[in-house]
């Protein structure tokens, strides 16, 4: 990994990455972050936030279908984050109705 990064222009020992592959380090640099991204084709905030990488997942694997799947998909998609929408506002909706909220 370490020949990899340096492959594209990046520090980075074994050591160090051995310490932030076990936990021994957990605070890498911006550069290490980057330069990891690079090597494995995510950018470097797959490393720090969670929604983010399930969304870069989500999103090579949508890469790889068809045009007419990708249309398809985000019909599906559109539609489901329209049927949640309503439910979650006839929840609401009697809560508004005595005055609460949802807070």
């Amino acid at each position: 990994m370490a020949a990899a990064l340096r492959a594209k222009g990046y520090t980075g020992s074994a050591e160090t990455l051995r310490r932030l592959r076990t936990g021994e380090h957990d605070n890498p640099t911006a550069s290490t972050l980057t330069g990891l991204g690079e090597v494995f084709g995510v950018g470097a905030g797959y490393f720090l936030d969670p929604v983010s990488v399930e969304a870069q997942m989500m999103t090579r694997t949508i890469d790889e279908l068809s045009d007419g799947a990708r249309e398809g998909l985000a019909a599906i998609i559109k539609s489901t984050l329209e049927m949640e929408r309503a439910a979650r506002a006839a929840v609401d909706s009697p809560k508004r109705k005595r005055g609460q909220t949802t807070d």
